[in-house]
């Protein structure tokens, strides 16, 4: 048995796909999380067990450039103990800037870091002390793996390391139309599913929406946005500001097993993304 330990959000649907799906092959998963814990999909896999430090997770969310994450530091020495006490064979970073130091200052030999977006794109660019953090990190690693071939790409600017690339994929079986009954019966729906974060344009898509009220007057219009993150508060106050907030409904987290009955209540699904290298969310709406 292989003993894995995920250094990961525990909420995202990429780790629940990680863990839940390596814990049939064989291995035997830690997932050492930042974030407080809203999933209940792990309960069931007696083989995962999620050491989770209930930190805010808008602070993980948030732009990646804030130095307020450097608390996160703060539990490199309870992530020593854990890895003293787990003896894992690989350590897996699940983003290369945050959980990414957390793994290379552990300095463990077997260590793996998979870039997934922001980390890349946008993290080092913001001063020349990101940069060089991100460097770092990616110096430490063992293995590198990207979920695209832009990342794949884009690694070049800092390391000589070649990424494996490892898409992000979804469930097509899964993904599919349901014949459920959907809220909102007689409305138009147009929604989104993504963090509430300033790169997922979320405030363009709630401007957009008023246009769209304004030139189709007496249509019953909604639009159901999908997700949580640190602009929350202030998109629920920009759609009161419009006028229309009481027909857009926030729904904040949807565990990932609920996700897709989200997708099947919209008519129209918009992504306005200022800035991403792979959309999920785009994928399971095409499925």
């Amino acid at each position: 048995m292989i003993k894995l330990l995920l250094l990961a959000d525990v909420n995202s649907p990429h780790t629940i796909k990680w863990a839940t799906n390596l814990v049939k092959h064989n291995y035997k998963i830690t997932i050492f999380t930042l974030s407080e814990i809203e999933t209940k999909l792990f309960d069931n896999f007696t083989d995962i067990k999620v050491i989770s430090h209930h930190f805010n997770s808008s602070t993980f969310l948030s732009n990646s450039g804030s130095f307020k994450k450097i608390k996160y530091l703060t539990v490199l020495s309870k992530l020593k103990n854990v890895i003293n006490d787990f003896k894992p064979d690989i350590v897996h970073a699940h983003f290369a800037s945050s959980y990414g130091l957390l793994g290379a200052l552990t300095g463990f030999k077997n260590f793996v870091i998979s870039l997934w977006g922001q980390d890349i794109m946008l993290f080092p660019t913001h001063s020349p002390i990101h940069k060089a953090i991100f460097k770092f990190n990616l110096s430490r690693a063992k293995v590198i793996t990207a979920t695209s071939k832009s990342m794949a790409e884009k690694l070049k600017d800092y390391s000589t390391k070649k990424a494996f690339i490892i898409p992000f994929g979804i469930d097509i079986d899964f993904f599919n139309i349901l014949s459920t009954e959907r809220p909102y019966n007689g409305s138009l729906v147009i929604g989104t599913v993504k963090n509430l974060e300033e790169k997922y344009g979320i405030d363009l898509l709630i401007k957009a929406f008023k246009e769209v009220k304004s030139i189709n007057n007496g249509k019953d219009l909604k639009l159901l946005i999908v997700g949580k993150g640190s602009k929350e508060e202030e998109l629920k106050k920009l759609s009161f500001e419009l006028g229309i907030a009481d027909d857009i409904s926030f729904n904040g987290y949807v565990n990932p097993d609920e996700i897709n009955k989200f997708h099947n209540y919209m008519d129209i699904e918009v992504y306005l993304s200022r800035a991403e290298s792979f959309g999920v969310s785009i994928i399971e709406a095409s499925s």
